[in-house]
């Protein structure tokens, strides 16, 4: 019934399913972030302030909570609040909001320092 299959099957098993999928959610978790993080470090260092106060706010919003507390609510809150309208996987949303923040600290330094 079960067959023991050899440590090279199981590699080969684990790269034919896994690696696809985690390379795929890799990269577009780093396309995503990447467009988020050079608009909220654009609409950061604009003048206008319309587009920089609601960036502010969802800035200090990201700082000034715990990690885990952001992964819950965006991950378990968003999850109850749409399950019932959109069929969307929030882990993915979850991943790109991360990086973009992350990216926007790296393109905001970066910007920062070059004017």
């Amino acid at each position: 019934m079960n067959q023991i299959q050899s440590f090279p099957e199981i590699v080969k098993l684990l790269v034919e399913n896994g690696l696809s999928q985690t390379l795929t959610l890799f990269s577009l978790t780093l396309i995503f972030g990447l467009v988020l993080g050079m608009v909220i470090a654009k609409g950061r260092m604009t003048k206008l302030w319309i587009i920089q106060m609601p960036i502010r706010f969802f800035l200090l919003i990201m700082r000034g909570t715990p990690l885990i507390l952001q992964l819950y609510g965006f991950y378990f809150g968003l999850y109850i609040f749409y399950s019932s309208f959109l069929k969307f996987p929030c882990n993915h949303f979850v991943k790109i909001s991360e990086n973009g923040h992350i990216l926007f600290l790296t393109y905001l330094v970066f910007l920062q320092s070059h004017l």
